[in-house]
């Protein structure tokens, strides 16, 4: 009797989606596997095949269990009851996350001045250049604080510990909100607790939040964009009634775009989509939806254009196209012609500086960005022309860059992306016009600079200075690096592949409000594909994003209210 239920449930619709699901992450896994091993995807071993295998009937068996899970619970309403959200909790879940975090940041006492801090003060506040290569959002908070500090203190290091304590408390805030709504939507307990703890413990989170960067804010915010896209989705009357969540979806949308350049497209796509899927509610529609669609251009793109003295060029979102092109050109020079040739060295000047974890030293380089933007049309022709002359090298170009966005397995390389795992050391004035800072296994990088003093490197003097190896060691040698299993759970990858697999569960079962949430995380990861390389930072949204999802798989598939129309095996 047993056996016939197994069969029959393999024979089952759901049993072809669990299929191409695992087929997909076979396919991937196998590339990965390859090109860490062999140095290329098209280098296949019986043991890379084998261990993919292996892989795929795991996920084939988790994506059968779910599928299974959702037959189950289709007639039950356990989470029929909407939870009003708790300000209690909110400020419970808000102060446990920002003691969690304390420690860290009195360790690192004022903050972790690293990735392009250095850069955006120097514009901002050193020479007084508006620059939009950085969003100026972020560009102004800092300084801002930086000049608070020098201002009222006489000191530029108690303007960045304002600065840190800000933003750790707006992410506090930020996952507090994701976390409450979480329970709101009557997630099980567990994936509350289980998601605290991760958010606390996690080194990633608190080492994050007190870094620099405009990452770490901006993910916060794009945690809560998602997780109001769900609430509206889940419970859409409930939502529009409530003056609260209907803010917080207007604010965490406008503020995520304006965050993050590359976001602020999927961003207005997502609005777009929203105006379409509620054309009939005008009110929301004039009141929310498009005025920040509205402000999203005027804030995010016009000003910035208008005001900017120093902007990014069309090279930054060229960076995987960039290096096909010299890869092809690495390896298969022989097999191209003396056009082929001139036409790449012409294109990008320094291709043979290609480093294939990241497009950094080419870009910055020959002065490749400029050369590329002022011919943006022939780069496209001659990036199109070797693509379909030399597929495997390009393939093999868009794995080397990319994969620790999709491979589960992946381990980062510090030594071959010239980056640590998480910056930790900023960077010192080491001699007349010389800045230079450790990078831990990625080596030691050095800076030269005309006008040294106008470059701002707040003091750093640690409150917890035994805790301070610690935190160094987390960024650059994760111990859950070293670990296959770990890797794996700890992995930013797992998360894709946990909405990849709701997408496929919402196609199957007609959850079509499921896949707006969940498409929107996959369109962000689409989105940093484009980028220079695969960094931990880059990938912090999809940690944030990790406890909806996890909600969305234990939690929301118990209800009636998702279920669409009948199902069928």
């Amino acid at each position: 009797m047993r056996y016939m239920k197994i069969s029959l449930l393999i024979r089952s619709k759901s049993s072809y989606y669990a299929l191409c699901f695992s087929l997909l992450f076979f396919a991937c896994t196998l590339a990965g596997f390859d090109f860490d091993n062999y140095g290329s995807c098209f280098v296949v071993s019986a043991s890379s095949v084998a261990w993919s295998i292996v892989c795929a009937c795991i996920a084939f068996s988790c994506a059968l269990l779910l599928f299974r899970v959702v037959e189950i619970n289709r007639g039950l309403s356990r989470c029929s009851l909407y939870i009003s959200f708790s300000p209690k909790l909110f400020f419970l879940t808000c102060t446990i996350i920002l003691l969690a975090w304390m420690p860290y940041y009195l360790a690192c006492f004022p903050g972790l001045y690293v990735y392009d801090a250095v850069t955006q003060l120097y514009y901002s506040l050193g020479i007084g250049v508006i620059s939009s290569y950085h969003p100026l959002i972020h560009t102004y908070w800092l300084a801002g604080f930086l000049s608070l500090g020098s201002s009222f203190f006489g000191s530029y290091s108690a303007g960045f510990a304002i600065y840190t304590f800000s933003q750790m408390l707006v992410m506090s805030a930020c996952f507090a909100f994701v976390l409450c709504s979480l329970r709101q939507l009557c997630a099980r307990r567990f994936v509350y607790f289980f998601s605290l703890a991760t958010v606390c413990l996690f080194p990633v989170f608190p080492i994050l939040a007190i870094s620099a960067t405009k990452d770490s804010a901006f993910s916060a915010l794009f945690a809560v964009f998602i997780v109001q896209l769900v609430k509206l989705c889940w419970r859409e009357a409930d939502f529009m009634s409530s003056r609260v969540e209907v803010i917080a979806l207007f604010i965490s949308s406008l503020l995520s775009g304006l965050f993050r350049n590359n976001a602020m497209i999927l961003i207005c796509l997502v609005l777009i989509a929203l105006i379409f899927i509620y054309r009939f509610n005008r009110r929301f529609i004039s009141i929310i939806l498009i005025p920040c669609l509205v402000l999203l251009m005027l804030l995010g793109y016009l000003l910035p254009k208008t005001i900017s003295q120093s902007t990014s060029n069309s090279s930054e979102i060229l960076g995987l196209p960039i290096q096909q092109i010299a890869r092809t050109m690495l390896y298969e020079s022989d097999s191209m012609s003396g056009d082929e040739k001139n036409s790449v060295v012409s294109m990008i000047p320094s291709w043979n500086l290609y480093n294939q974890r990241i497009v950094d030293p080419i870009k910055f380089s020959g002065k490749t960005s400029q050369v590329i933007s002022d011919d943006l049309s022939t780069f496209l022709r001659l990036w199109f022309k070797l693509g379909m002359e030399h597929p495997c090298d390009y393939i093999d170009a868009f794995v080397a860059q990319t994969e620790g966005f999709w491979n589960l397995f992946s381990n980062y390389d510090a030594v071959g992306t010239t980056k640590p795992y998480l910056e930790f050391d900023q960077w010192a004035v080491i001699g007349p016009g010389v800045l230079g800072r450790d990078m831990g296994q990625a080596g030691y990088d050095v800076y030269e600079v005309e006008d040294i003093d106008n470059w701002i490197i707040p003091a750093k003097h640690s409150l917890l200075p035994c805790l301070l190896p610690i935190v160094r060691k987390l960024c650059y040698e994760p111990f859950w690096m070293k670990s296959l299993f770990f890797r794996a759970v700890t992995s930013p990858a797992l998360v894709f592949w946990s909405a990849v697999l709701l997408v496929f569960v919402s196609v199957r079962y007609r959850k079509w409000k499921l896949l707006l949430p969940t498409v929107t995380i996959i369109g962000y990861m689409m989105t940093c594909l484009l980028g220079p390389c695969y960094l931990i930072r880059y990938a912090f949204p999809f940690y944030a994003c990790a406890p909806i999802l996890l909600s969305l798989i234990f939690g929301l598939f118990d209800s009636k209210e998702l279920s669409g129309s009948c199902i069928s095996s």
